[in-house]
């Protein structure tokens, strides 16, 4: 009885890391799912998607919000402005996600690209234009980088977008 109590001791901390680096890694998942949706979405409704982030900050900020993101149709419709990357009129939104306030993961958002520039495809399935492309540590030459991030964990992984507007997740 005793060794199982000192088993289970040694073991609980790195049970809980663990059980972090999972949640973390599914909402990273759920993130590039969602951006490959919102690409296929774009190319058979021939409409720019947009995928508009809710970030938190940085991870001190990830106590008690978790960010998330909105996908809607960036098509003008209902006196909205079509291709301007912001929400209005009655542009439908497709997609809400919120990520938990319990101290789990969370989304930061980095990019090298101009400040409020959206993140989403255009209807041919490409990245929006007016992003600058730059390098990552990989090598890959990518447009926009959505960091996910865990008070939880040490671990961060990165949800990128190529140039051709491939989706793909990396730790950085």
């Amino acid at each position: 009885m005793v060794i199982i109590a000192i088993l289970c001791g040694v073991a609980a901390p790195f049970f809980r890391h663990w059980l972090a680096d999972i949640e973390l890694r599914s909402v990273s998942r759920q993130l590039q799912s969602d951006l490959m949706w919102a690409r296929s979405k774009a190319i058979s409704l021939n409409t720019n998607i947009v995928v508009d982030m809710h970030p938190v900050g940085d991870v001190a900020g990830c106590i008690g919000s978790g960010g998330g993101y909105t996908i809607f149709a960036d098509n003008g419709a209902g006196g909205g402005t079509a291709g301007d990357g912001v929400k209005n009129g009655s542009e439908p939104v497709l997609k809400t996600v919120v990520f938990p306030t319990t101290g789990g993961p969370c989304l930061n958002m980095s990019t090298t690209s101009p400040a409020g520039q959206p993140v989403g495809f255009t209807s041919r399935g490409l990245p929006l234009a007016g992003l600058q492309a730059f390098p990552d540590a990989s090598g890959n030459s990518i447009l926009s980088s959505i960091q996910v991030a865990s008070t939880r964990t040490t671990t961060r992984l990165s949800t990128c977008i190529r140039l051709a507007g491939s989706v793909f997740t990396q730790t950085p």
